[in-house]
């Protein structure tokens, strides 16, 4: 069973979809001015609560410094609602999203920020075997702020949410180069430490772990692994600790 709001609520989601594949036709086909920047692929998460990301950044330059940015991007959020100390029900939710935001980045400090527009395509299974299905159409806000506080060290911070699930997402982290301290070679190693909290008021999530990352092709593409631990609290106050891991690949055109 698929369920929407309303007519206008799938009339949003027709209109966004067109949207989104026209901004792709128009970034893929002009070489100029839209160049795409970035592509990540990236996984995060354990066997009953994660989060997989697919996307893509266009890159429209208004200066030498600053960019508007256009992000087409796909995800798949997946997570255990419990009542009463154990598992209810499942939660899967894809959704498909395109952001546009400033970009300033003077090779020291990169900043972003922009609003987004989402369809998100949730579906609940119970533990009895019941499922239900609803489209949410929404928009989110992200921003990012990195510092390349020394050659070798730098630290970031990134906090984004979505009205379409009413979920937030926020990360704080430091990496340190270990390898190639005289920034000669076309790859080198970090190693870092991060602190992670997500989730709505259906779960909250805060977690704690370190990241090794592999630099390569003079620091246009990157491969990252990930691992901790993870402390989940939910409304019926159950709470339960679990380990989680992650990869990711970036590279930059």
């Amino acid at each position: 069973m698929v369920v929407y709001g309303n007519g206008f609520n799938r009339f949003k989601e027709n209109l966004f979809l067109t949207s989104l594949c026209a901004v792709l036709a128009t970034c893929v086909v002009s070489s100029e001015p839209a160049v795409a920047q970035e592509v990540v692929a990236a996984w995060e998460g354990n066997s009953f609560s994660g989060n997989g990301v697919l996307g893509t950044a266009f890159q429209i330059p208004m200066s030498t410094t600053s960019a508007i940015m256009v992000r087409p991007t796909a995800s798949y959020l997946y997570y255990d609602v419990r009542q009463l100390g154990v598992v209810s029900t499942h939660v899967t939710a894809p959704s498909v999203s395109l952001g546009l935001g400033y970009r300033y980045s003077d090779g020291r400090v990169t900043f972003d920020i922009g609003p987004s527009v989402q369809v998100l395509w949730e579906r609940r299974k119970t533990v009895a075997g019941f499922s239900t299905e609803k489209t949410h159409v929404g928009a989110g806000i992200a921003s990012a702020v990195s510092l390349q506080f020394t050659p070798l060290t730098s630290v970031s911070l990134l906090a984004g949410y979505d009205t379409a699930n009413k979920y937030f997402a926020s990360r704080a982290g430091i990496k340190q180069r270990v390898t190639d301290f005289q920034l000669q070679k076309p790859w080198w190693l970090l190693v870092g430490a991060e602190v992670i909290g997500q989730g709505n008021d259906e779960a909250h999530q805060i977690s704690a772990g370190g990241l090794t990352e592999l630099a390569f092709d003079q620091g246009r593409s990157a491969l990252q692994l990930r691992a901790g631990y993870s402390w989940f609290n939910y409304p019926d106050h159950s709470k339960i600790e679990r380990p989680y891991v992650g990869a990711g690949l970036y590279h930059r055109f």
